[in-house]
């Protein structure tokens, strides 16, 4: 998955440097396993030297694998080589840090290669179904706090009015919509949302891959904006005491020229969910979002269409919104699960066992539920889904998903040295 080298490389970094003569950085950037937004910033002359001569840049045999208190994995090496390789074609100025570009890359381990590289899995998993088509659009949701991690005194708890854009970080909203448009990534909307300074900007389809690197765009725009004005803007699923929670909702649409069993592809989706759960919600926070009655991740495992009390809603024909996710995810294997999941279902034909239901499933009685199939709650912690991701096999992301098990198992570990206070400052300012 070598994207990044190649004549084809050369040509699209001279002409994007030619476009924006005031790029004197290029970030070279990855989410690594834990979630995190890594970077090596990059000189322009440094970059064209690698890019002409055929090589990567370099770095220790950590680039994916590290917890997110930065400790390698128990039983890895010091000793090695982790490869980074970027791909031009998703080079973007950063008009949020300027003279600065970013362009997202592909990871090669020393020995192992791109296999667990997540940028690559997901492509894999794309081709393995060529004519099956899939569009993927994000719902980027985040709160607004101090630098010291409290509430705004300026903002309300405001659902969808305009009451809630009149406050200090409207504004900044509208110079992070004007970035994303410049760099033509599609804004559908944005709107204060039911939290405490919090609010949510929609962006548009885009390939899968294509939509990742947007997203990923979209919210270092958010966060760099609004530091610059004394703002964290976190993504973290729930940053302060009184839980209100912030996901990282997304819609996958499928067509093809085939006949494909919708149906099927649903079930395969709901089949893994609760193994997927550790993937789209990977850490002990994203759990508070498991919720009975708050329209947040859903509690039982099914589906309704444009019913938001399910983990899964269905919105029209080939389309679904993925609500048991946040912004602590590597996106990459997460789209990328969802869809192999998916696919997996599509090829054996599974049957989709859970009925549609438009009400609140904890509103029924026990026998009502089985007989619409909803007999699984979702996942209350991060260990019972990562119990339920050991048992799924995988396919071509099995690699990939024992490495995520382990990791996740010692970073479960770590995380609990630290002091709640010292763990979220951490994170709201990571994620």
């Amino acid at each position: 998955m070598c994207a990044g080298l190649g004549k084809g490389a050369l040509t699209l970094l001279v002409k994007f440097l030619d476009k924006h003569p005031k790029v004197e950085f290029i970030r070279y950037q990855w989410i690594d396993y834990a979630g995190i937004l890594r970077a090596r910033v990059v000189p322009v002359s440094s970059a064209l030297k690698l890019v002409s001569t055929g090589s990567p840049l370099c770095g220790g045999p950590i680039c994916i694998t590290a917890t997110n208190v930065i400790r390698m994995m128990e039983n890895r090496s010091h000793v090695g080589v982790d490869s980074i390789y970027p791909d031009f074609s998703s080079l973007r100025e950063c008009h949020y840090a300027p003279g600065h570009a970013s362009v997202m890359c592909f990871i090669s381990e020393e020995n192992i290669g791109f296999e667990r590289d997540p940028r690559t899995l997901l492509t894999s998993v794309m081709a393995s179904a060529p004519r099956v088509q899939f569009r993927v659009g994000f719902e980027v949701e985040f709160r607004c706090l101090t630098p010291e991690g409290k509430d705004l005194d300026d903002t309300l708890y405001s659902w969808w009015t305009t009451t809630g854009l009149r406050n200090r970080c409207a504004p900044i909203i509208d110079d992070v919509v004007r970035i994303l448009q410049r760099e033509k990534i599609e804004v559908l909307h944005y709107c204060s949302e039911s939290g405490l300074g919090m609010f949510e900007i929609a962006t548009g389809p885009l390939s899968p891959l294509e939509s990742i690197d947007a997203w990923v765009y979209t919210r270092e725009a958010v966060k760099s904006l609004f530091w610059e004005h004394g703002i964290i803007a976190t993504m973290y699923p729930s940053p302060v005491e009184v839980h209100t929670g912030i996901g990282a909702h997304f819609h996958i649409s499928m067509t093809s020229d085939l006949e494909v069993d919708e149906n099927a592809f649903l079930a395969g989706m709901l089949g893994q969910l609760g193994g997927l759960c550790a993937l789209a919600m990977p850490l002990e926070d994203s759990y508070k979002r498991i919720t009975d009655r708050k329209s947040e991740a859903g509690c039982w495992i099914g589906w309704g269409t444009e019913n938001r009390d399910f983990p899964i809603r269905k919105v029209t024909k080939g389309r679904w919104e993925i609500r048991c996710c946040d912004a602590t995810a590597n996106m990459y294997l997460v789209v990328a699960a969802f869809i192999n999941a998916g696919l997996g279902g599509l090829r054996t034909g599974k049957q989709l066992i859970w009925q549609e239901f438009n009400g609140n499933p904890i509103a029924l009685d026990e026998q009502t539920r089985r007989e619409l199939g909803i007999t699984q709650r979702m996942p209350t912690d991060l260990s019972e889904s990562l119990r339920e991701l050991e048992r799924w096999e995988g396919g071509a992301m099995s690699k990939c998903l024992r490495t995520f098990y382990q990791m996740k198992k010692q970073e479960i570990r770590d995380l609990r040295e630290l002091s709640d206070e010292k763990r979220i400052r951490n994170m709201i300012r990571h994620f």
